[in-house]
């Protein structure tokens, strides 16, 4: 996964993140991202698209997470209402994070102000 195409931004409440399109209609994000879901909307936006317009999303499952360090549960799911305008992202077969090389772990987001 190479291009940002696939890249979501994320905003709920205060939180303005990262997440990844994975289906035509469902993105996942950090638990924490959606934690005031409750309260906020929750949209996604799709930044290198032109025109870029903020859909709204539902949350459709949360691993419960309870912000702990160690706590499990750290991934959302987030359900869209229509088609993304991108293709969902392809994920590697799982035996592709061993190799030889080894595999260099790579975190994405979005900087400040973006």
């Amino acid at each position: 996964m190479n291009s940002a195409r696939r890249h979501a931004r994320i905003e709920c409440g205060r939180q303005i993140r990262a997440g990844f399109l994975v289906t035509g209609r469902k993105a996942v994000t950090c638990t924490h991202v959606i934690a005031d879901s409750g309260a906020a909307p929750v949209t996604v936006t799709f930044p290198p698209t032109t025109g870029a317009v903020a859909a709204p999303a539902q949350v459709v499952s949360h691993g419960g997470w309870g912000g702990r360090p160690t706590g499990s549960g750290y991934l959302a799911v987030l359900g869209l209402d229509e088609d993304a305008p991108v293709d969902p992202a392809a994920f590697a077969p799982a035996d592709a994070a061993f190799g030889e090389p080894s595999r260099k772990p790579v975190a994405h987001g979005f900087p400040r102000g973006c």
